[in-house]
């Protein structure tokens, strides 16, 4: 199984489609996931909580078939794969101290 990561800091166009296309991978663990997100070919899981407006923290892609589960956390994307589990997260960062990064916690600007 080939597993990628990217941060698309919301953005979505057709060279994002290419270069994941390049990519091969089977799972996509995707943060800061625009909703115009298109990814013929791949089942996708949005996390639950936005980051901002048509903006999701999370989300999952898989050319596998998945099972989307509750998110463990409001900035992560949790999915199941032939048994295992798969989530993609926003890791906190140095200004959010001990907060959670999501909405609740207040370390994300809208």
């Amino acid at each position: 199984m080939r597993i990628g990561t990217w941060n698309l800091a919301g953005r979505w166009d057709a060279r994002h489609l290419d270069l994941i296309n390049s990519m091969d991978c089977d799972v996509l663990l995707l943060t800061e996931v625009s909703e115009r997100l298109d990814l013929p070919g791949y089942n996708l899981h949005l996390g639950q909580q936005l980051v901002a407006l048509r903006r999701r923290w999370a989300a999952v892609a898989s050319r596998l078939l998945m099972s989307p589960k509750p998110d463990p956390h409001g900035a992560s994307a949790m999915v199941e794969l032939g048994g295992l589990g798969v989530w993609s997260s926003i890791l906190p960062w140095r200004s959010c101290g001990t907060r959670d990064p999501g909405p609740v916690g207040g370390c994300h600007k809208r």
